[in-house]
């Protein structure tokens, strides 16, 4: 758990030097991150992951998957009382590679509020290799 923890915040200190890193460092790092979260959660808390090897590779911003993971956690599984599982998976297609993040959380049936207004987000990131 420590050694997680402290690779966290390794990686999030010097995200601010790099303006893109390998895809596998940015898997490793959201892969410790939900170990952590996990601890938190303990079994309520699944992680999936289907990445193209292929994709390993390619150069993506720093921390471009953590916002959409802990929004997963978040407002997802977190107010489950049952918990849930995260998604993760990359794909390419031709020069184009897509990432999806999803959760079986509570989504549209939740009860979202931004600066107290009812809200309902949903995120797609795409990046062109």
């Amino acid at each position: 758990m420590i050694t997680q923890l402290s690779d966290v915040f390794r990686y999030a200190l010097d995200a601010h030097s790099e303006e893109l890193v390998n895809l596998s460092k940015e898997i490793e790092f959201i892969e410790n991150y939900v170990r952590i979260q996990q601890v938190r959660f303990g079994d309520r808390l699944h992680f999936e992951r289907d990445i193209d090897p292929t994709c390993m590779n390619t150069k993506v911003p720093p921390m471009i998957l953590q916002p959409l993971v802990e929004n997963s956690v978040k407002y997802g599984v977190g107010p489950k009382q049952e918990g849930g599982t995260i998604s993760l998976t990359v794909r390419r297609s031709g020069s184009i590679i897509f990432f999806e993040v999803k959760d079986n959380g509570l989504g549209i049936h939740a009860k979202k509020v931004i600066d107290g207004v009812p809200a309902e987000l949903g995120w797609r990131i795409q990046t062109f290799a």
